[in-house]
């Protein structure tokens, strides 16, 4: 914080700003988010200093003159509805969480509960090395930063895998 000081500017404490900015997100009619804008706090405020929600759906449906528009309040670390919303977020009205898309480069991959979030229809091996999920084959293959010797002492593994043996490399 010094250089700020140096430079004459002002010290920001960021870990106020849920204080300062409330968020928004609104859906289309699958429940899928359409944008994510952030007002001054002060619009959601009751007259006991409370958060209101209500109050930010109706200032953003008058702000941008749709009057039906589904706008659900969100929120920067994720103590409302689960996550920070973003665009193309979908949400779950049974949940009343936000939860993200499938990833499209992942099609096989199922929503997993305990995670909160998609992952592989079948865990990684835990058997040493670390592995990537393939698509085309649908299974996990180790990882190709542990095939490289360039990358064997680089402090990335504690264990490594030799392409050309079946033991593993334990980089010194």
């Amino acid at each position: 914080m010094e250089h700020l000081k140096l430079l004459n500017l002002p010290v920001v404490d960021h870990s106020q700003r849920k204080k300062f900015m409330a968020r928004f997100a609104k859906l289309n009619s699958d429940n899928v988010v359409t944008d994510v804008v952030v007002i001054n706090n002060d619009v959601i405020l009751d007259d006991n200093g409370n958060e209101i929600e209500q109050k930010g759906v109706d200032f953003l449906r008058n702000l941008y003159n749709e009057p039906n528009a589904k706008w659900l309040q969100t929120s920067f670390t994720g103590k409302i509805r689960g996550r920070l919303a973003c665009v193309y977020f979908n949400y779950d009205p049974i949940k009343n969480e936000f939860f993200p898309p499938k990833p499209l480069e992942y099609p096989s991959w199922v929503w997993n509960n305990e995670w909160n979030g998609w992952r592989p229809p079948t865990p990684a091996p835990t058997d040493g090395p670390s592995y990537d999920w393939n698509e085309e084959t649908l299974s996990w293959v180790i990882s190709t930063i542990q095939t490289k010797a360039e990358y064997l002492n680089l402090g990335t593994n504690t264990k490594a895998f030799d392409p050309n043996s079946k033991e593993l490399y334990f980089p010194n």
